[in-house]
């Protein structure tokens, strides 16, 4: 935030051994920089862009010759040594070490134990108690101070989190998803009882509701997938859905998603290249926000731009190469069944009702082509990747719940069993967060991320 508003280029301490941060386009962070600017406390995260200056310093540092370094071992007093030799990358001592690894603890200890974090204080852990060396790769040395850095960039965090002022923006944008919800079961329904009731299910369901007042992009991305295809939907001038689609592709690059499903979409009905189709104005505002976006990181530093946003957020993930450690995640059929789990099985159940109704009627509702189309899209692709968790397909639920709202007029007598298996998932979700606001039972979510 602090980087973006002050020098317009999004420099930040990360945990991901860069300093930039291109991992999602970056129009989120300038919203939060708005929010903390506004409550007059951007100059307190400051420390995020003093922290990546540092960092910068350490990556380009080299090792010189009677420099002495010190050293804080778990299991072992603190001690000095001095570099006497330098080959290439490699240090020799003038006295014999542990064979040490960096410390990769990030939360301050005693915070938060869910997080699967050690304990130990010290800065490196010794791989073997017996193995002595006296000559050193400089990167281990380097890893160590990156570390380091890491921890105090978090306990600077903990002290003062600002998670009001941090959070402001997704606490707008959910009220805005709930008004943008309204509108679109209104235009299905024709009936505001209806669309108020739609608009209940959907903030009353807990992981969604949890998730996007928290520090995430989940309220942007579905206020954006809302938005869009409300957009789209109602006919809207050509130029609204080209800015709504390029603010969408400045803001995730998971909502090209999007587009990709409107684009089969309109190709399924034999329409992708209908004279005066809104496709091309939402196909033209995607792409002129990505290639925006790129160019805007390409300029500012390129190889960390390729290296974040396509290496580590794109290519790494289809392919399942664990760059950053993290590992134990779901495997396909664990992740979907968490997924159902706190969803709300009364929710499914009304979708695969809705789903068996649409089959008989012979796809009568044809923006469920659409909701159905992205929903299958999404699903395959938030399955395949390897960084699989519930907070993905969480952005599959609007799809999901106009789905149910778009076929209602169609449903004859089917109505008022959709509505009565809908109204126990309203209630049962809202025991679920009234137990979660007393107790802080993360089982409500899924933990991973």
């Amino acid at each position: 935030a602090y980087g973006l508003s002050k020098h317009f280029v999004p420099k930040t301490f990360t945990d991901r051994y860069l300093n930039y941060e291109f991992a999602h386009p970056p129009l989120m962070h300038f919203y939060t920089a708005a929010s903390l600017f506004l409550a007059g406390h951007l100059e307190d995260v400051k420390y995020y862009y003093d922290y990546a200056q540092k960092f910068e310093e350490l990556m380009n540092k080299r090792p010189k010759q009677g420099e002495k370094i010190s050293f804080s071992v778990f299991g072992f007093n603190p001690f000095e040594v001095e570099i006497l030799k330098i080959e290439g990358d490699e240090i020799i001592l003038d006295k014999d070490i542990p064979f040490l690894e960096p410390n990769r603890r990030l939360v301050p200890v005693g915070k938060y134990r869910f997080i699967r974090d050690n304990q130990i204080k010290e800065d490196y852990i010794p791989v073997s108690e017996r193995t002595v060396v006296r000559k050193v790769n400089y990167g281990i040395i380097k890893s160590g101070e990156y570390w380091k850095m890491a921890r105090e960039v978090y306990e600077t965090f903990y002290a003062q989190p600002l998670l009001l002022y941090s959070r402001l923006p997704n606490i707008f944008f959910t009220l805005l998803s709930c008004w943008v919800v309204y509108l679109i079961v209104l235009s299905f329904t024709q009936s505001k009882i209806l669309s108020c009731f739609a608009l209940l299910v959907f903030i009353t369901i807990p992981e969604l509701l949890i998730r996007a007042v928290g520090g995430s992009y989940t309220a942007v991305d579905i206020y954006f997938i809302l938005i869009v295809t409300y957009i789209y939907l109602a006919g809207k001038r050509k130029w609204v859905l080209f800015c709504a689609s390029a603010m969408a592709a400045l803001t995730d690059h998971k909502l090209l998603i999007l587009a990709v499903s409107f684009m089969v979409t309109e190709a399924l009905k034999g329409n992708l290249f209908r004279k005066n189709s809104p496709m091309l104005a939402m196909s033209f505002g995607f792409f002129s926000g990505t290639a925006l976006f790129w160019i805007y990181g390409i300029s500012i530093n390129k190889e960390a731009f390729f290296a974040d946003h396509f290496r580590y957020h794109f290519v790494n993930r289809i392919f399942h190469l664990q760059d950053f450690g993290y590992s134990g995640y779901s495997s396909i059929g664990n992740l979907w069944w968490e997924f159902i789990r706190v969803l709300n099985p009364f929710l499914f159940l009304s979708f695969l009702i809705t789903f068996f109704v649409f089959m008989l009627n012979r796809f009568k509702a044809k923006t469920s082509i659409f909701l159905i189309t992205y929903s299958v899209i999404g699903a395959f692709i938030f399955s395949i990747i390897d960084w699989r968790s519930t907070k993905h397909l969480i952005l599959l639920i609007p799809a999901l719940l106009l789905f149910i709202f778009d076929n209602f007029p169609s449903m004859a007598n089917n109505r008022k069993i959709i509505v009565s298996i809908l109204s126990l998932a309203v209630i049962f979700n809202i025991w679920r967060i009234v137990h979660f606001t007393f107790t802080m039972d993360l089982s409500l979510i899924n933990r991973i991320w």
